[in-house]
């Protein structure tokens, strides 16, 4: 009797020990294929929470440097089929790629924060376009260096501002890391500017 007491015993918890591991044990590679499933929502409960946590002066900084990013990127691109100066040329090129760059990382980040994009970019037009493509040859170009000039003197003080006052970490640091690109955009437009007046 004591030997049947016994068996009973190692039996049932060798089939307790079978159930709960069946039940608990995950590979790996279930985890990721359900976080990478097409159509779930709301997996990460702190990423989905972190929309609420970008307050309004964050957002809207976001959203200004994707439009900013935009309108540099549609403004070089202009100048790449318009202008035929190869200084000029170069400085459009490095708009186009430096923004296109810096768009993927705001678009991230945004992403990031809960902030739904669209799944095609809208191209935001630069309000100086409609002036410029009225002028062609150096009066183009003389044009389009004061513009980015402007442009980017204006964003350099609202990216600082970001930096220094922005609540949250991550879009501080995203403002930290923009600024040494507008400043080196800054820089060589000043310095092509002063080429193309003399």
């Amino acid at each position: 009797m004591k030997n049947i007491n016994t068996s009973w015993l190692t039996i049932s918890i060798c089939t307790i020990s079978l159930a709960l591991l069946g039940s608990c044990q995950r590979s790996p590679q279930s985890v990721q294929a359900a976080r990478e499933a097409p159509g779930v929502t709301n997996q990460n409960p702190a990423k989905a929470g972190h929309d609420a946590l970008l307050n309004k002066g964050d957002r809207e900084f976001m959203k200004r440097a994707e439009d900013f990013d935009l309108q540099q990127r549609n403004l070089g691109r202009f100048i790449l089929e318009k202008s035929q100066n190869p200084d000029v040329r170069n400085y459009a090129k490095m708009l186009v790629d430096d923004h296109t760059n810096d768009l993927h990382n705001a678009v991230a980040l945004m992403e990031d924060k809960g902030i739904d994009q669209p799944t095609n970019m809208p191209e935001v037009k630069h309000e100086a376009l409609t002036e410029l493509s009225k002028l062609s040859g150096p009066a183009l170009d003389r044009a389009f260096i004061e513009t980015v000039v402007k442009d980017h003197e204006r964003a350099i003080a609202e990216y600082t501002k970001e930096e220094q006052s922005g609540e949250d970490p991550a879009v501080r640091d995203y403002a930290a890391r923009s600024l040494l690109t507008l400043q080196q955009h800054l820089q060589k437009a000043q310095e092509l500017q002063g080429k193309l007046t003399h």
